[in-house]
């Protein structure tokens, strides 16, 4: 499963870009923020997940570590804990995964 979590509320709204940006991030046709991947992510869980990738992350307003953090929140609370959580990065490839 590939899921956006773009954006750190916080970090946007206190990072540095002009405000109407920020308004078209936290929009309806902008991206979805840690927190809206994370309610994404619950109403999709199931046994047969495997991995979830976080996508498109914003090298400006968040941090791979907080988007891994929600989204090992949200599987945990799935009884899903184990399932494999890849952090889909601009900047280099990512590991191999096999589809079935």
């Amino acid at each position: 499963l590939v899921l956006e979590f773009n954006h750190d509320l916080p970090m946007l709204e206190q990072g540095p870009y002009p405000i109407f940006l920020k308004q078209r991030i936290k929009g309806r046709e902008g991206h979805l923020s840690n927190e809206q991947g994370g309610s994404l992510l619950m109403r999709l869980c199931h046994e047969n997940l495997e991995k979830v990738v976080l996508a498109h992350l914003s090298e400006t307003n968040n941090s791979p570590e907080k988007a891994y953090r929600k989204a090992a929140v949200v599987l945990e609370k799935c009884g899903l804990g184990k399932t494999g959580i890849v952090i889909g990065r601009q900047d280099e490839p990512g590991p191999m995964i096999e589809l079935a």
